[in-house]
């Protein structure tokens, strides 16, 4: 696992490169494809490959974040998660979340993705 933090905002933003493969990915993409009167919160999928995903954001963000809570027994925990589908040339809007922690996992991107717009000044939500 690669980890990177970025001091960009008054929080701090992590880069981590995983350890899990296309054929990971599409078995997440055909798990949720599979669902039955859609997607409202895909950590309540029954899926291995989901389960896996979430056991690992838990504890890689345990790990990074230890030093701000300071307690072995703090409860980490997804609210809620979704997936979203964007066309090339499209993009998510600025947004938060009401959370104390965001975490956004790609499972599938164009080659040359990753474009970052860094926009100053008051967002509306």
């Amino acid at each position: 696992m690669e980890v990177i933090r970025n001091d960009w905002f008054s929080t701090p933003v992590w880069q981590i490169k995983t350890d899990f493969d296309k054929s990971f990915n599409d078995e997440i993409l055909r798990d949720i494809g599979n669902t039955k009167g859609g997607v409202n919160d895909i950590w309540k999928i029954e899926s291995v490959a989901l389960f896996h995903l979430n056991q690992y954001a838990l504890n890689t963000i345990k790990k990074l974040t230890l030093e701000y809570y300071k307690d072995d027994n703090f409860k980490y925990f997804h609210a809620r998660g979704w997936l979203n589908t964007h066309p090339p040339g499209k993009h998510l809007g600025i947004h938060t979340h009401g959370s104390k922690i965001a975490m956004t996992y790609y499972l599938k991107t164009p080659k040359d993705s990753g474009d970052l717009l860094i926009k100053i000044g008051r967002a509306h939500v």
